[in-house]
C-alpha cells in the first residue's frame, strides 16, 4: 500500500513539474484591433514566443500525425470565420526521427485568423491545441491553451 502512495505522489510531482516547465518554455499573446465596426472583417493574431530548443508544429503538415497546431473557436453568432488559419514565420524542418519534412515555429511566430464581426462587442472563446517539442530532450508534450477575447466595436 505504501508503494502505491509513493508512486501516486511521484507521478503528481512529475506532472506538476511538466506543467511548470511548459509555462517557462512558451508564451501566447493574442493581438486584436483596438476599435472596429460591426460587420467589419478583422485579423486576430495569435503570437507565440518559445525558449531556445523548443518549437511547435505549424498548421501546414502533410499527413495526419496529430502534431499540427489547430485553433478552435466556439461559435456564438457574434462573429464568423472568413478565411483559413494562416501560420506566421513558419520554417521547414527535416525530422530525423520520422524522415519527413515538417513546418514548425521556433523562437517567435504565430497564426493569423480573419473573422467578420456580426454583433457589437463580440466575445470570442476557444482553444489552441498544439504539441510543445524540445529538441534537446526529444520530448513532445500535447498542450491546450484556452482563450477568451472581447473585441471593442465603435459606436455606430
Amino acid at each position: 500500500m505504501n508503494f502505491r502512495k509513493y508512486i501516486s505522489v511521484f507521478t503528481m510531482i512529475i506532472l506538476s513539474s511538466m506543467q511548470a516547465q511548459k509555462k517557462e518554455f512558451i508564451k501566447w499573446e493574442i493581438l486584436v484591433p483596438k476599435a472596429i465596426n460591426s460587420n467589419e472583417e478583422v485579423e486576430l493574431v495569435f503570437k507565440v514566443k518559445l525558449k531556445s530548443l523548443c518549437f511547435i508544429h505549424s498548421t501546414n503538415i502533410k499527413g495526419r500525425n496529430g502534431k499540427n497546431t489547430s485553433i478552435w473557436f466556439r461559435e456564438n453568432g457574434e462573429f464568423k470565420i472568413t478565411e483559413q488559419l494562416e501560420a506566421i514565420y513558419e520554417i521547414e524542418y527535416y525530422n530525423r526521427n520520422t524522415y519527413q519534412m515538417a513546418y514548425i515555429i521556433e523562437e517567435e511566430g504565430g497564426f493569423a485568423q480573419k473573422i467578420k464581426v456580426l454583433k457589437p462587442n463580440p466575445i470570442i472563446k476557444g482553444q489552441i491545441n498544439y504539441v510543445l517539442c524540445n529538441r534537446g530532450s526529444n520530448q513532445e508534450i500535447p498542450q491546450v491553451y484556452h482563450f477568451e477575447i472581447q473585441l471593442k466595436t465603435k459606436n455606430n
